[in-house]
């Protein structure tokens, strides 16, 4: 496991892509991600923080806290490698 991530940071991401968080108009509200996590007991806030260090997602700009995956293509590296089904694209089938 290269990215170096705790398996905690991997779900949080994965929630992230899973949402389809991966533009500014398309970000994730803090509180709803805490809602999300509220039976599993870790530090969110240190969580954000690690992955925005990392370069893997950006806050929002607004009232309230909202996050998105600002780096796609190191997200999906990290969830891959990781185990965590993703997409790589469009894939065309070879016909006969």
């Amino acid at each position: 496991m290269t990215c170096n991530l705790s398996i905690d940071e991997i779900d949080f991401l994965y929630v992230l892509y899973s949402r389809h968080c991966i533009k500014s108009n398309r970000s994730m509200n803090l509180k709803l991600l805490k809602k999300i996590f509220e039976q599993r007991n870790f530090d969110i806030k240190k969580i954000v923080k690690t992955l925005s260090n990392g370069g893997y997602i950006t806050e929002v700009p607004k009232s309230d806290s909202k996050y998105y995956i600002s780096n796609f293509k190191k997200a999906v590296h990290a969830l891959s490698e990781h185990g965590k089904e993703t997409t790589l694209g469009k894939t065309r089938h070879l016909e006969d």
